[in-house]
């Protein structure tokens, strides 16, 4: 089936046009520093009708979490607000994130961060762009030299020491750690080469899908934290990615950590 990349980019732009125009946030806690926006609410209605009138499917969002299992046929894999407690706090780092998944093949992704203006997007085999440009992950080989970033998923909060030493462990060996509140954008970075390598404690697969997509056909690598392929279906408990040199030296760090 033929996919219209074009016109998915133009619903991202939409949809960021809906999250810019939402005047009150009226934030409601979902659960520990896990929060729901009317920006949140917003977008996902938008995405919801829109989506499907360019590829028929059911949809799996963070707001309307209903999960598909094996991803038979089309879906569509949306976080309409990836990064909500950085909008509330007017931190500029969130993204909406979309990703089109068949018989659970990512085949295409885009993710738009409205406040910045940068649109990602990949389509299966044909390579990762930002705004039109062609990106490619760093050459960065020796962990010394690199950049990482790392999430705290609300999920797993107080369970997190063993995923936090290994951090502390990669800020030892690195230039250095930075974590964004957004695993969209943190996918992203690192497919343009802002960043050398990811690490996450818990996610989701609104939070990857079209992040990992992103990522791969930009020549990098997504894994869980034991080396293994991820399989997207519920929420992961480890997940690293990387720019491929890096793989072996994060995965090292990473291996056999557990939640507390």
């Amino acid at each position: 089936m033929d996919f219209d990349m074009g016109a998915l980019i133009q619903v991202m732009r939409r949809a960021g046009r809906v999250a810019l125009s939402v005047e009150e946030l009226h934030p409601h806690t979902k659960g520990a520093s896990d929060y729901v926006t009317d920006v949140d609410r917003a977008v996902d209605a938008f995405l919801i009708r829109e989506l499907p009138r360019l590829v028929p499917g059911r949809m799996y969002t963070e707001e309307t979490p209903i999960d598909p299992g094996d991803y038979p046929g089309n879906t569509w894999v949306v976080d309409p607000i990836d990064g909500t407690t950085n909008v509330m706090f007017g931190l500029n780092l969130s993204a909406i994130s979309a990703a089109l998944v068949t018989d659970g093949c990512v085949r295409a992704g885009a993710i738009y961060n409205p406040f910045s203006g940068e649109l990602f997007h990949a389509q299966k085999g044909g390579g990762a762009f930002l705004n039109g440009q062609l990106i490619r992950v760093s050459d960065t080989r020796d962990l010394a030299d690199a950049l990482i970033s790392f999430e705290l998923g609300p999920c797993a909060k107080g369970q997190q020491a063993g995923y936090l030493a290994r951090v502390t462990a990669l800020h030892q060996a690195s230039s250095g750690v930075r974590l964004l509140g957004s695993a969209a954008l943190d996918l992203c970075y690192l497919a343009a080469g802002r960043l050398s390598a990811c690490v996450f404690d818990a996610i989701h697969p609104w939070d990857y899908a079209a992040g990992r997509l992103i990522l791969e056909e930009a020549g990098g690598v997504a894994t869980d934290c034991e080396g293994k392929p991820l399989v997207m279906r519920g929420r992961v408990r480890s997940m690293m990615a990387t720019n491929g040199h890096l793989q072996e030296a994060v995965l090292e760090i990473m291996r056999g950590f557990a939640w507390e």
